[in-house]
């Protein structure tokens, strides 16, 4: 053991190893790699699922955190960890073997490791990129990005940290097909020992994340939150936890046995799968079409926007163009994500004085049949004068929540009420009807006028943010009041804002929603 540390405490003399190899592999096109998480307890089941990960021949392997129980101790750290993966870790100064020839290990701190002081004996074991504690890493075509989810950290967990601007930054930098984040403490779980970690429920898929991957509760899961999908993935050794009632979006949960997730990913798709110990596929998921550079979406002063449309398999979006001329009208219609990028596009023909319905607008845009797990807004050009409306379905409880087209022409937004009070909860979109970047401060007063609470966020041109649970994401909860939207720029830039308030009820057919839409207007103080 005194070797041991000895070789921990030289570790700083290191600097991080090239990743050429990584640059001459992507060329392959294909790349497979493992995630485990709450594994590192030195037992059957890690052992179990050690032999599981390496039957696979990753390429390399990525962790969701709690490396080492019970405490992060330097004591037992090399075998929690190194006794199954040393083969996998660059530069190893471990007792169980040699090591890798260069770093196929790419861990995030769990609480569990920062149980040591500074979680120095982490630290100390591994070298990686950054400061270590998060910090990004490229195998191509992806790109990882690594949090540290932890009180602890020194730069902070919430959605305006220094570690958070440094993540949005690095996102909004990438040009990466896939880009993941990795971290421990989940944004959104069912599982009843902790449940969503509500101070990670940072805005992922605005700042453009393909997937998020996290544990902490010990069992699978995948959930769907605005178009991207969230994996609870605990079930790498140890004790297994229960379930509680299931989140919003949940889709698959499973902890009847330990495993870990086998992700393929090459530049036309990525496939995450859950596999218990025995070999059992216990969950397939496949984003089919990889994200690519797009155009920019830039409308005409004329067109006119569908704020909110959704495809998953809990919702649908339907789309109703009227014209309101006597001439035929040919309407193109555009999808666009957030970051302002037009994913797909379509032109449509609308009879003289007619109404054209299109089902499942999304699906039917993309070329693609539903669920295609896409949420986005919609830009309407037409060569005649038209009216527009979208109809978004929930489809457990059938519930049917209209929204009419519009065009942002305000710069301060009010709406008028938002609520997170008992089963009720409100969302929020809002879309920047500008050609260059919109900085909006959000602020939510209760029904006295008291400000409770204040977020800024960024949004491209043309981009937008969306928040299931705005109360949630702006830290505030058992309330109801309005919510300004203000543009802080120099030259500040007009906005849309549409938000659903509505509720969860439990049918026979399994959780759903229901509610209705409705639009900010614009305000001055």
């Amino acid at each position: 053991m005194s070797l041991l540390i000895l070789g921990l405490g030289l570790l700083g003399s290191f600097w991080y190893p090239s990743r050429s190899y990584n640059e001459i592999h992507a060329q392959s096109g294909h790349v497979q790699f493992a995630v485990i998480g709450d594994y590192g307890s030195a037992d059957q089941a890690e052992q179990d699922v050690a032999n599981l990960v390496k039957s696979w021949n990753p390429d390399f392997i990525i962790t969701t955190g709690d490396n080492n129980y019970p405490d992060g101790s330097v004591i037992t750290i090399d075998q929690n960890i190194g006794q199954y993966y040393h083969d996998f870790i660059f530069p190893y100064v471990g007792t169980y073997g040699a090591g890798a020839s260069f770093n196929r290990f790419f861990p995030a701190l769990g609480n569990h490791d920062w149980d040591s002081p500074g979680a120095m004996p982490y630290l100390n074991y591994f070298v990686l990129p950054g400061n270590e504690r998060y910090y990004d890493f490229s195998w191509q075509p992806i790109q990882f990005f690594v949090l540290d989810s932890d009180s602890r950290e020194p730069d902070g967990n919430s959605s305006t940290s220094v570690q958070a601007r440094w993540l949005e930054s690095r996102l909004a930098a990438s040009s990466a097909i896939w880009k993941l984040v990795e971290m421990h403490h989940p944004p959104y779980s069912s599982g009843a020992v902790h449940g969503s970690t509500l101070v990670m429920q940072w805005p992922y898929p605005a700042w453009g994340a393909s997937a998020i991957l996290a544990s902490h509760d010990h069992e699978y899961e995948r959930i769907l939150k605005d178009g991207v999908p969230y994996f609870v993935n605990g079930l790498g050794g140890g004790n297994i936890y229960p379930f509680a009632t299931p989140v919003p979006g949940s889709q698959v949960r499973y902890n009847g046995d330990y495993g870990a997730m086998l992700v393929e990913a090459n530049n036309a798709s990525i496939t995450f799968r859950f596999i218990s110990r025995k070999g059992t596929v216990i969950d397939t998921y496949t984003l089919n079409s990889a994200p690519s550079p797009h155009l920019a979406a830039h409308p005409s002063s004329s067109a006119i926007f569908i704020p909110s449309v959704i495809e998953t398999s809990n919702f649908r979006t339907n789309l109703g163009m009227s014209n309101l001329t006597g001439s035929e009208a040919n309407v193109t219609v555009e999808l666009v994500d957030p970051q302002g990028s037009v994913l797909a596009s379509k032109q449509y023909t609308v009879a003289a004085k007619g109404l054209q319905q299109v089902n499942h607008v999304i699906p039917d845009l993309l070329g693609t049949y539903p669920p295609t797990d896409k949420l986005g807004y919609l830009i309407l050009e037409s060569d005649q004068a038209i009216n527009a409306f979208a109809v978004s379905i929930d489809n457990v409880t059938q519930d049917s929540s209209f929204m009419q087209a519009t065009r942002g022409t305000a710069t301060h937004l009010l709406l008028p009420t938002s609520t997170s009070a008992g089963l009720f909860k409100t969302t929020l979109t809002i879309i920047n009807d500008g050609d260059s970047t919109n900085h909006i401060d959000l602020k939510f007063r209760d029904a006295s006028g008291t400000l409770q609470a204040s977020k800024s966020i960024t949004l491209s041109p043309y981009g937008f943010f969306h928040s299931e649970d705005i109360h949630g994401f702006l830290g505030v909860s058992g309330t109801f009041g309005p919510i300004e939207m203000i543009s802080v720029n120099a030259t500040p830039l007009p906005m849309i804002a549409v938000a659903r308030v509505y509720s969860e009820i439990t049918t026979p057919a399994g959780m759903g929603t229901t509610g209705s839409f409705f639009s900010a207007s614009p305000y001055s103080d």
